[in-house]
């Protein structure tokens, strides 16, 4: 993802009790990739860490597989994205193409 983001030390002025943001995504196909990606950028503006919820994806398709692929990928992003657990849609979509590991937390993952 080609965003400037504050680092975390930026953020260390926030108050430790300050609720994450989360952004709940509930379809993520071609359509919704974009609005989704300015908001998880926002958010990690604003924010030192941020949850995905994918709980409730019920629609995904491989520009979505793609944007996971790209926030994974990105060093600098993917450590301060939380993801909850993904819906049995989400995750057979990412299994379909060999990248069920996206929907991991990189501290569980295997």
């Amino acid at each position: 993802m080609d965003i400037q983001l504050a680092t975390e030390t930026e953020h260390t002025g926030q108050q430790a009790n300050q609720a994450m943001p989360s952004i709940d995504i509930t379809c993520l196909t071609i359509a919704d990739c974009t609005p989704i990606a300015d908001q998880i950028r926002q958010q990690l503006l604003a924010s030192p860490k941020v949850e995905l919820k994918l709980a409730h994806c019920e629609e995904i398709d491989t520009a979505g597989v793609q944007l996971l692929t790209i926030l994974r990928c990105d060093e600098g992003v993917a450590s301060r994205l939380i993801f909850d657990t993904p819906s049995e849609t989400a995750q057979a979509a990412c299994n379909l193409l060999g990248l069920g590991w996206l929907l991991s937390n990189p501290t569980n993952a295997a």
